[in-house]
């Protein structure tokens, strides 16, 4: 039996007839709340209703298409993140044909896109950004500035909605640049949690050898409320890290992953040992874990991916050209976090792809 109406009965309410499980009652109205008993009968004759139970279809269709902004600057890397509820927010690079900013509107469910706003008013170049939402209605924007010296490096913004956009703070207080200011990944939890991973110029030396520019990756905590603390997370000595990966959940916890090429310097110049694939996890309450190598190889490594659950468990992906395939077929790969605390070895998903 249903109805609009609350409190349906099997006397207020439309009878469903000949009703088979499971059943979709279709040709529904979208935003009417419908109301439903189910009555068990035989023929020694019929139970009591069921508790009431309810729902309300909504329409899936996209709606129309509209500007976010009307400026004739040149937009690019436009991203949105959403929340529970349906709220989002939009950020994108914005160019004047000499600097570029970062802008931003908000969408609120039921009444639509705010008008565009800077992110930040600072007079550099911005570039690449990233953004993530909670079901609070607070957002991170991350990207890369080139700072008055020129040296380009990750900043942040935190979003209320009560006060808009605070003031840009600025995660890396290293003296050398973002090592690539696209190579960078952001995750935010509906609880208002959120990390950021990137990677930065780190001059070494080695065997009387100067002068090349290796990386490391470092990982950008935020709290609930907009606190937040940098940790470097990648401990390797020279190499270059690449394809950063990161998860979160409400909790707080954190994996994050990345590709980590290593070298040596053989007479002078550069000389490929191998490349890793390796994780590092974040617990609230106890810190960072050791970096954990899934893979070691001389293959091709790229295209890494985190995924983290409220329990704690835990997949990374990656892509892996193995030599078996002279390098023409990407094979796909993974390794799961175990109740232990343990990875799995790495086990192959798919091979069947060009690389």
């Amino acid at each position: 039996y249903w109805s609009t109406a609350d409190g349906v009965t099997p006397l207020t309410g439309t009878k469903i007839a000949n009703v088979t499980t499971p059943y979709a009652h279709k040709g529904l109205t979208n935003g009417t709340t419908y109301r439903y008993v189910v009555v068990v009968s035989n023929n020694r004759g019929s139970a009591a209703p069921s508790p009431q139970a309810s729902g309300t279809p909504n329409s899936r269709d996209w709606h129309d298409t509209r500007s976010l902004e009307s400026r004739s600057d040149t937009v690019s890397y436009p991203i949105v993140a959403m929340d529970s509820a349906g709220n989002g927010m939009a950020v994108w690079q914005q160019s004047d044909g000499i600097d570029s900013s970062i802008w931003s509107s908000h969408y609120a469910a039921g009444s639509g896109w705010s008008a565009p706003v800077p992110v930040e008013t600072a007079p550099r170049v911005a570039e690449a950004p990233l953004v993530g939402v909670d079901d609070q209605g607070n957002a991170v924007a991350i990207r890369a500035h080139h700072d008055a010296t020129d040296i380009e490096r990750r900043w942040l913004s935190y979003y209320q909605p009560a006060t808009g956009w605070g003031p840009a703070q600025v995660m890396s207080d290293s003296p050398k640049s973002v090592f690539d200011f696209y190579e960078r990944a952001l995750a935010m939890s509906k609880a208002g949690y959120a990390a950021a991973v990137w990677t930065q110029e780190d001059s070494k030396s080695e065997a009387g050898w100067w002068g090349d520019t290796f990386d490391t990756v470092y990982v950008t905590r935020v709290s609930p409320g907009g606190g937040w603390v940098k940790t470097m997370v990648d401990l390797s000595d020279m190499g270059f890290s690449s394809d950063t990966a990161v998860s979160i959940t409400d909790n707080g916890s954190i994996v994050a992953g990345w590709v980590r090429s290593d070298y040596t310097v053989v007479n002078g110049a550069l000389s490929f040992v191998a490349s890793d694939v390796y994780v590092r996890r974040y617990i609230l309450g106890s810190g960072w874990t050791a970096p954990v190598s899934l893979v070691r190889t001389t293959d091709s490594l790229k295209g890494t991916k985190v995924g983290l659950d409220a329990q704690g468990n835990a997949v990374v992906t990656w892509i892996q050209n193995m030599p078996a395939n002279k390098g023409t077929v990407a094979t796909l790969r993974a390794s799961r976090l175990q109740a232990t605390g343990n990875w799995t070895a790495a086990e192959t998903l798919s091979n069947a792809g060009k690389a």
